[in-house]
């Protein structure tokens, strides 16, 4: 199998074709697993979310990381919120692949539960006025 950061970028472009408009430095088209400019927007995606976890105790810190990726997302790249929740999709998607039946539905439940705090944020933050 591939890199998971790859299959999260392809994945969202397959599940929700809508989102390729909003990646116009990063390739819609071709194979995008051996593409290394998705490869590293994938990588950044993954790594941001590590940031937000590694974060969970401090949640002004957490916020403060979505804040600017909302800045940027939002202000520049004029991507909606929603989007945010495709991508989320996309990821469990990704894990259940990945891991199977190895994902158990406590897993599940916690995943959603972050992403739910995430979103709730992200949704705060692009009400918020712009900060960049």
């Amino acid at each position: 199998m591939g890199k998971p950061w790859l299959l999260l970028l392809a994945g969202k472009q397959i599940d929700y074709p809508e989102s390729k408009r909003y990646f116009k430095s990063v390739p819609t088209e071709g194979d995008l697993h051996t593409n290394s400019d998705v490869a590293l927007h994938g990588a950044r995606v993954i790594n941001t979310f590590n940031h937000v976890i590694e974060s969970m105790e401090d949640w002004q810190k957490a916020c403060k990381l979505l804040q600017r990726l909302v800045d940027k997302h939002k202000n520049i790249h004029k991507v909606p919120a929603v989007t945010f929740q495709h991508m989320f999709q996309a990821f469990l998607g990704i894990c259940q692949d990945i891991m199977g039946d190895e994902l158990t539905n406590d897993m599940l439940v916690s995943w959603d539960k972050f992403f739910e705090a995430v979103y709730d944020e992200i949704s705060v933050a692009y009400g918020r006025k712009r900060l960049l």
